[in-house]
């Protein structure tokens, strides 16, 4: 298939249907036909490449009126991307040239506009501006300022009410400037931007089961963390030698001792298989460490009841991977 997209001297893109069936299987999979011409709309009109990872769709979950989540599409790109677009938009046909960006600036409780947040504390706006030259047509050109203010609350990303690790510290003061130079971009080039936003600007609060996706992982690394040393030695000694490793296990033991003393039986036991019975299991289809671990522990971590199995006999109509 032809990779290369064609670009008019517009700045435009053209796709083939090949590429379009690409973009259908990959980059927007899963999306209806109504949000697949879309993207290629914004993708054509815009000039980013999709192949390329300039823009992307992303599915999100959000309410609708009824108060039910469902998924729905949003086009977005990093900010790289929204300066790409406006440079490029006189050239385009646009009446205005991209002159820079203003710096974003910050604001807590008290008004006050800082170049530089130092504060503890998040800023609750954030303010800046993108400079556009408009060319008339006596020649002249009028320069412009274009200045948006964007709001803590507004797009800080939150779970279970907590703003994400992107969010937090000096990082999120980063993420709310970026958004309000998007903003800003958008509104100084609106026939170019319109409908495309970074992923910082998406808020995410409350997702369907993220409160208890946060209390189950913190029972685990409770669980983790509350483990003997000898146990950490022991699990290291198998093969988990990391946090990430132990949590996994800890997860499938369901974070009780008794649980996690299963899973040390069947590694010890694995430990002691011979090449012969390896390529056994293997041949049944157990490809990896922690499906021959289930397995093991489904035959009640014994030897007999596993080469039974192993041999075509029937132990448990529940032994599965």
């Amino acid at each position: 298939m032809e990779s290369s997209l064609v670009r008019r001297e517009s700045g435009t893109l053209s796709f083939t249907p090949e590429q379009e069936q690409l973009i259908k299987d990959t980059v927007c999979k899963g999306g209806t036909s109504d949000e697949l011409k879309l993207f290629l709309y914004v993708c054509t009109k815009s000039g980013l490449d999709p192949f390329s990872r300039q823009i992307y769709s992303i599915p999100r979950k959000v309410k609708n009126d009824q108060g039910a989540y469902v998924n729905v599409r949003s086009i977005q790109t990093g900010i790289d991307g929204f300066r790409t677009v406006s440079e490029r938009s006189f050239a385009r046909g646009g009446s205005s040239k991209y002159g820079g960006e203003i710096d974003p600036v910050y604001c807590g409780e008290d008004g006050v506009w800082q170049e530089i947040w130092l504060k503890p504390e998040s800023p609750l706006a954030a303010k800046a501006g993108v400079v556009k030259f408009l060319e008339t047509s006596k020649g002249e050109s009028i320069r412009e300022v274009v200045y948006k203010t964007v709001y803590w609350d507004s797009v800080c990303q939150k779970y279970n009410g907590v703003p994400s690790a992107r969010w937090q510290g000096k990082s999120g003061v980063h993420q709310l400037g970026k958004c309000a130079l998007a903003a800003a971009h958008r509104a100084a080039f609106p026939q170019d931007l319109s409908g495309i936003y970074l992923n910082e600007e998406m808020q995410r609060d409350e997702i369907p089961g993220s409160e208890e996706k946060i209390k189950t992982n913190q029972a685990i690394e409770d669980f983790e963390a509350s483990l003997p040393t000898e146990t950490i030695e022991r699990l290291a000694a198998l093969g988990y030698n990391t946090k990430a490793m132990r949590k996994s296990l800890c997860e499938e033991a369901g974070n009780t001792l008794e649980g996690l003393a299963l899973q040390l039986e069947a590694l010890n036991l694995m430990a002691d298989f011979d090449a012969k019975l390896r390529d056994q299991i293997h041949f049944a289809g157990y490809k990896n460490k922690a499906e021959v671990r289930r397995l093991v522990i489904k035959c009640g971590n014994d030897m007999t009841k596993l080469n039974t199995y192993l041999s075509g006999g029937v132990i448990d109509a529940e032994v599965v991977k």
